[in-house]
This record gives C-alpha cells, structure tokens and sequence, in this order.
C-alpha cells in the first residue's frame, strides 16, 4: 500500500518516528504514543496540513513523501459507521484512546481510519514502535510541492 506525508522542511522528509505526535498528541493518539500520519491520497495530506495551519503559515514549499507500506503488514481498518457520532471533534478522546491503545499494545502496524476533513476517504496512522516497522516500511520518494498561490 502506498500512502503519502507531507513535511513543510526538507530535514523531516526522512524522519518517521513519530515524535511529534509523541510530543503532542493527535486525533488517534494520547501525547506519549508514537504515530505518524499519513493519507491514501497526496491531496488528502494536503489538506490535513492545510487544517492545522493559520492563513499567514503557508510556507512556499513542501515536501510529499511517498511511503510503501509492505502487504503483510498488520493494518486495522476502522470504518466511518463504527465511529461515535461526534467522532470528529477534537476533544472527543475515544478516538484518541482506541489508536493509543492498539498502538502501545503492538496490535498493528497501522490503522487505516476515516479523515476527519474528508470522512469518506482514508488516513493511515503508523505506529513506528511495530516490531520490525523498518522493515515494514519505506520512503520510495520525496518530492518538492509548491503550493498553488491561491491557497496561500
């Protein structure tokens, strides 16, 4: 399965360890779980990124990465008519509880989840601490994107 990241620096393009969402948190996991987010389309991660970022913080380029994700890898799909009602909105920690627990617990590599943005297309959240996940997956590409103007 191929699935696609965007970064606003060339120095990320590599980096798949889930830091930030470690550090911060993220709609499927509780700050102090590792989990890289990733869509099934590079114009689905673009809009992801576009969500979390003021009018003014565009930056004039991005970076997509293109990830390939191996076929015997362990991925949970959760889909839309499982979800709670007010599943999208942010303070709704069950969302976040079901990703932190599957990941802690090393039950899949990923879970392929609906986008809130997008709810009838897919985000794959990775859990990097997956035993062998280096093996699992890989970047196969990073390209430059710069944004169209209208956007910015």
């Amino acid at each position: 399965m191929k699935v696609f990241r965007i970064v606003k620096s060339k120095a990320r393009t590599q980096d798949l360890s889930g830091m930030g969402s470690y550090n911060v948190g993220g709609r499927w996991n509780f700050e102090g779980t590792y989990a890289v987010y990733t869509s099934e389309y590079r114009s689905l991660a673009l809009l992801e990124t576009l969500v979390h970022l003021e009018e003014d913080e565009l930056p004039s380029n991005l970076f997509i990465i293109t990830i390939e994700i191996d076929e015997l890898a362990p991925v949970k799909t959760i889909r839309l008519e499982e979800l709670p009602e007010n599943w999208r909105q942010v303070e709704d920690f069950s969302i976040r509880q079901i990703g932190s627990t599957l990941f802690q617990a090393n039950e899949c590599l990923a879970l392929k989840v609906p986008s809130a943005v997008m709810p009838f297309e897919n985000n794959v959240v990775l859990n990097p601490m997956f035993p062998g996940f280096e093996k699992l997956v890989r970047i196969l590409s990073v390209d430059l994107h710069t944004p169209d103007e209208r956007l910015v």
